[in-house]
């Protein structure tokens, strides 16, 4: 079970800190950014996609909407603009 994850741009096809994503994420809704995750989208999501769900899955959407409905933008953003990489380490 993968336990580590990635977003890759898809725009330049190079990794992206997670730090400099939740500043786009929150200019893209329109949020003031200050230093916690855009409503809390990291632990959420994040641990999904490190548990390997696929980025642009509907299974991954219909699980970010059961667990808070105002993650859904988040995961929609981050499926148009990133790609996922998810892997085991110990």
């Amino acid at each position: 079970m993968p336990n580590c994850f990635q977003l890759i741009s898809r725009s330049t096809n190079q990794p992206e800190p997670f730090v400099e994503i939740n500043r786009k994420i929150c200019q893209h809704l329109g949020e003031v950014q200050n230093d916690e995750w855009c409503r809390d989208w990291y632990p959420y999501i994040g641990f999904l996609l490190a548990s390997g769900q696929k980025i642009a899955s509907d299974e991954l959407k219909e699980k970010v909407a059961k667990i808070d409905q105002s993650l859904v933008p988040i995961v929609e953003f981050l499926a148009d603009n990133y790609n996922s990489v998810s892997w085991y380490e110990r």
